[in-house]
C-alpha cells in the first residue's frame, strides 16, 4: 500500500508548500492549475493529468475514483480530499494513481479506474500569468496580454497599456507553448522582449495600444 498522506491513514505528511489547493470539492466544483484538472461529480471524481494537454502523438493519465452505486459518499470526500494533499505536495501521476487504487481500502463502495487518454483530446489548463505590470492569459482557444508601461512627462508620472493577442487559431497552441516554457519570466518581460517571443515561436500577434 502507498504511504498516504493525512486522512487516509499511515504517517501525515510534511505541510503542502502550495496552499492554493483546495482541501475538497463541492459537486460540480473543478480546480484547475498548470498540472491538473479535477472535476467533481454527483458520485465520483476525475483527476487529469494536464501535461501533455492539446499534444499530438502524447497521453494525459485520468484517474476515476467513483463511489459505486451512490453509496458511500462521505467515505469519496474523505478520500478524494487526501487525493489533493497528496498532489499538493508534488506527487507525480504514477504516485498520485497507485495510491488512488486503494480507495477500496478506505471503503468497498470506492472504485477506481485509470486511463489514459490521447493529449489531443485533452483541453489545455488555462494559464494565467499577473504581475504589477504584466496580465496574461493563454487558453486552448486564444491568447490575450496586457503590458503596462510606466512612463512620464512633464505633468508626472503615469501608466499607459498595451495589449497582445492571438491573430489566428493556427498561433493558439504555438503561443501556449511557448507560454508554458517561460511562465516564470514572461511576467517580468517588456512588451518587446513578449512580441518578440511569441513571433520567434512561430504565432502571429495582433497589436492594440
Amino acid at each position: 500500500m502507498t504511504r498516504a498522506p493525512k486522512g487516509l491513514g499511515g504517517d501525515p505528511p510534511a505541510p503542502a508548500n502550495d496552499t492554493s489547493f483546495p482541501s475538497s470539492l463541492p459537486v460540480g466544483g473543478t480546480f484547475e492549475n498548470s498540472e491538473w484538472r479535477v472535476h467533481r461529480y454527483s458520485d465520483s471524481v476525475v483527476f487529469t493529468h494536464l501535461a501533455n494537454a492539446g499534444v499530438r502523438g502524447k497521453k494525459c493519465m485520468e484517474i476515476h475514483v467513483r463511489a459505486k452505486y451512490g453509496e458511500g459518499l462521505d467515505r469519496l470526500d474523505l478520500f478524494v480530499s487526501g487525493l489533493l494533499e497528496y498532489m499538493a505536495l508534488g506527487a507525480t501521476p504514477t504516485a498520485l494513481a497507485s495510491l488512488a487504487k486503494d480507495a477500496p481500502l478506505l471503503s468497498a463502495s470506492l472504485e477506481t479506474v485509470v486511463s489514459e487518454l490521447r493529449g489531443v483530446d485533452v483541453e489545455m489548463a488555462i494559464l494565467k500569468i499577473e504581475t504589477d505590470l504584466v496580465k496574461a492569459r493563454f487558453s486552448s482557444t486564444e491568447f490575450s496580454i496586457t503590458v503596462t508601461a510606466l512612463m512620464s512627462n512633464k505633468h508626472g508620472a503615469f501608466r499607459q497599456d498595451s495589449h497582445l493577442y492571438n491573430a489566428d487559431k493556427r498561433s493558439v497552441p504555438k503561443a501556449y507553448r511557448w507560454a508554458r516554457e517561460n511562465a516564470e519570466r514572461i511576467g517580468h518581460m517588456t512588451r518587446q522582449d513578449i512580441y518578440s517571443g511569441l513571433v520567434a515561436a512561430g504565432a502571429r500577434v495582433s497589436t492594440w495600444g
